[in-house]
């Protein structure tokens, strides 16, 4: 009646919209965090190799070119501020102005009222009710109808603006995961060529050194990725 059982439905639904939206907001800044964590884990890893590499003597001069770029990208690396803000400025305020309060589907009788017995005049106080009555209705059933409408617009709103942060933790979600995946294979490769520290290269066997190759060539890869910003940003 009045549409007031749409309006309620269309707040519900409002309402389930908005906690989906706080369930993706917390989604982002907890993939934003642990993005940060791998990386730097990663750059950890970074230091290792390096610290291994220039440990061996007479090493290739494509590797000291490898780690001064290195180098360059460990003086970039975005400190946890910059995730900080990566996370503020993703996450998009929503409000809405549904404050609405039930409105009372019958007017008040009036105390004062004489009771007069007059059926003439009873007659048309009671079709003067009944026009007041029937005004009521219409402008209650345009205010719910018009509050269920919005409703069901900003709740569309709110379910894009989720849509989105989902989108965005789940690119954040697969650079972490890259991430991790490259710092995996470095530390596997740091510890088996870890018994090689303060070795002279030329005295190390070939297939060795075309390990250790492969080593500075992920490392560089990982310290491009550590600093790589989201898609779209």
């Amino acid at each position: 009646m009045c549409y007031q059982k749409a309006k309620r439905e269309a707040l519900n639904k409002l309402e389930r919209s908005k906690n989906n939206y706080d369930t993706e907001v917390e989604r982002v800044n907890t993939s934003f965090k642990n993005l940060y964590d791998a990386r730097c884990d990663a750059r950890d890893c970074l230091l290792r190799v390096e610290k291994l590499v220039n440990s061996i003597a007479n090493t290739p001069k494509k590797y000291e070119k490898a780690f001064s770029m290195v180098a360059v990208t460990k003086m970039e690396f975005k400190d946890a501020s910059w995730y900080e803000e990566q996370v503020e400025d993703t996450i998009t305020d929503i409000s809405t102005s549904f404050m609405l309060e039930d409105v009372d589907y019958l007017p008040k009788g009036d105390e004062s009222s004489s009771g007069a017995s007059d059926v003439f005049l009873s007659a048309l106080e009671f079709i003067g009710k009944f026009a007041i009555l029937a005004s009521y209705f219409v402008e209650i059933s345009k205010a719910n109808l018009k509050a269920a409408n919005e409703a069901i617009e900003e709740a569309k709103r709110i379910d894009e603006a989720s849509a989105m942060l989902r989108i965005k933790a789940a690119e954040i979600d697969e650079l972490r995961e890259e991430t991790v995946l490259l710092s995996e294979e470095l530390s596997v490769l740091v510890k088996e060529y870890s018994i090689y520290e303060g070795k002279k290269y030329k005295q190390i066997q070939i297939d060795v050194r075309t390990g250790l190759g492969t080593m500075v060539n992920i490392t560089l890869a990982l310290s491009e990725l550590i600093n790589k910003n989201i898609r779209g940003d």
